[in-house]
């Protein structure tokens, strides 16, 4: 089975052989028919970039949108690691422009039915928490790693009002 038969497979709720994998040469008839990627173009490094993120995004998004539908807890995490040790990986104008509107596919079908939105990402959060908590409105935080990575009492005094899971 290809990774294109197993996420169209996995788009419609069918049994696939095994979990996809996200390695663009595999991936590039996944790329074609759900990404809009054409492959006689010539393409940058960012619209390779924005291809995999609109395929990735969207079958995260259908997942978002069957189980808003049929939810079996009252909220749903999506995992984004895009916090290391030292901070975001990404800059906070990348995650404006290319993330937080591929995050809403994700999280506003949840909130539409009144359930919660929990983001994941491992490391410290620094410019991204304003980003994820603020803009995005997620409903919580996992984990928030301590261990010289984060203050969560800081973090906690900035989102007074938010409830926060710790780790």
């Amino acid at each position: 089975m290809t990774n294109l038969e197993r996420f169209s497979k996995a788009i419609d709720w069918k049994t696939t052989d095994r979990i996809l994998t996200w390695d663009f040469m595999d991936n590039e008839e996944v790329l074609i028919k759900y990404g809009g990627y054409d492959r006689s173009a010539k393409y940058t490094f960012e619209e390779i970039v924005s291809h995999v993120m609109d395929c990735t995004g969207k079958f995260s998004a259908y997942i978002a949108r069957v189980y808003a539908e049929h939810a079996s807890s009252p909220l749903l995490m999506m995992g984004e690691d895009i916090c290391g040790s030292s901070g975001p990986i990404f800059s906070p104008n990348f995650l404006r422009e290319q993330a937080l509107p591929r995050w809403h596919w994700i999280m506003d079908p949840i909130k539409q039915k009144g359930l919660k939105f929990l983001f994941h990402t491992d490391g410290r959060y620094g410019a991204a928490l304003p980003i994820i908590m603020e803009e995005l409105n997620t409903d919580g935080l996992h984990p928030i790693e301590r261990n010289g990575c984060n203050n969560i009492f800081e973090i906690r005094n900035n989102l007074k009002t938010r409830k926060v899971q710790y780790e």
